[in-house]
């Protein structure tokens, strides 16, 4: 009897060619992608994409915050800059991807109290109390109404 693990005879596994059935459709938006300077490989970009504004918004934190990347934090929606920067996310882009110490309903309500902020004063005495480390950098998304926003997950799966 033969022993299940596809050795041959021998205890020997047989040589074979593998051979994709068929390509996926995936591996044509390589070209699409930005680059950390905020280009296409093709070296085009689009303004109107946000992501063609990260070579900028790189250099604009670096020299506004004046310290490594590694000990800056940055409020963003922006899953792209926070994966090419080592910069320290203040919320994670999904619940599901939260370390589950770093509380994200808990952190999520605490940007909402700062979005309450009535003005620069209140925002900032918000910020200097906050229990977590409070970001040095809010990467904000422009509305088609104009107002700017940090856009926020919630978690909606119920819980066992």
């Amino acid at each position: 009897r033969g022993r299940g693990d596809g050795a041959g005879r021998g205890g020997r596994r047989r040589a074979g060619a593998v051979r994709p059935a068929r390509t996926t459709g995936w591996t044509g938006t390589g070209p699409t992608d930005y680059r950390p300077d905020g280009t296409r490989p093709d070296g085009s970009r689009d303004p109107a994409d946000a992501n063609a504004w990260l070579g900028d918004l790189r250099s604009t934190i670096d020299g506004l915050t004046g310290r490594p990347p590694r000990e800056v934090v940055v409020a963003s929606a922006n899953a792209t800059l926070l994966s090419y920067v080592p910069y320290f996310a203040f919320q994670a882009s999904q619940p599901q991807y939260a370390n589950p110490l770093a509380d994200y309903p808990a952190r999520t309500d605490e940007a909402r109290r700062w979005a309450a902020a009535a003005g620069p004063a209140q925002l900032l005495d918000a910020l200097d109390r906050a229990p977590e480390r409070a970001p040095s950098v809010f990467v904000l998304d422009r509305a088609a109404d104009g107002t700017l926003r940090l856009p926020l997950s919630q978690d909606r799966f119920p819980r066992p």
